[in-house]
């Protein structure tokens, strides 16, 4: 409603609960607060509660037309502000009736913002409904971070085995290039370019081999692709 609200000056009209809980609120935000109400001494007690200053009840009549913001929450059994005491101003003016019934009776005057107790119950229920909007898709938002985090710690225990699938995939390349450099089926000088495309060529192989590892963690227990495929090479990897 107001962007700032620290450099308003605010009037409560009533003394009970509702209006104890507002002065504070407004008092915390930085609002000059006066009350009013037609006991006297115990708006002073309030305002010595609060922090906040008085105003006497029958400055009523001039009081609403100076101030910006307005809360009235009376036990009045009829309405205390009427067409009758309203004056016209050229800023607008915020009131807050928060009185069953109602203390506020007037005919619309497009510079008074008038809400009464059933506008803030909307309010506050629509505050509420987005929250739990909220809520369900940070619930959704962290559902799906805690699967993503669990499928990544799996892949965690496949590393090791895929790190020593590729040592072993480069010694068989050595292996088999200085075999076949021995044979005399490859000349000396053409080693390292011989053993560099074996390597290329079982790296390409591995790579659909490796990533399929990887993926099927969210359908097949990890343990049971480590081990097997650990069983199969005979090999008890570490994690180095």
């Amino acid at each position: 409603l107001l962007d700032d609200i620290s450099s308003k000056k605010a009037l409560i009209i009533g003394t009970g609960e509702m209006s104890e809980i507002t002065a504070k609120h407004l008092v915390s935000a930085g609002v000059d607060v006066y009350i009013m109400n037609r006991t006297k001494h115990k708006a002073e007690a309030l305002a010595k509660e609060c922090g906040t200053k008085v105003i006497d009840f029958s400055e009523l009549p001039n009081a609403i037309n100076e101030f910006e913001i307005l809360y009235t929450a009376t036990s009045a059994s009829e309405p205390i502000i009427t067409d009758a005491i309203i004056e016209s101003r050229n800023f607008d003016r915020y009131w807050f009736d928060l009185a069953l019934p109602r203390d506020i009776n007037y005919n619309k005057d497009e510079r008074i913002h008038l809400f009464v107790i059933d506008d803030l119950k909307t309010i506050v229920d629509e505050n509420v409904a987005s929250r739990e909007i909220a809520s369900r898709a940070a619930h959704g938002i962290i559902g799906r971070a805690i699967v993503e985090f669990f499928e990544w710690a799996n892949t965690q225990d496949l590393e090791p085995l895929i790190k020593e699938i590729y040592t072993r995939a480069e010694i068989a390349a050595e292996q088999e290039t200085k075999r076949t450099i021995k044979a005399g089926y490859i000349p000396k000088e053409y080693e390292a370019e011989a053993q560099k495309m074996c390597e290329q060529a079982l790296k390409r192989f591995l790579h659909e081999f490796t990533t399929n590892m990887r993926s099927d963690i969210k359908d097949i227990h990890t343990e049971l692709i480590s081990g097997a495929i650990a069983s199969i090479i005979k090999e008890k990897v570490k994690d180095k």
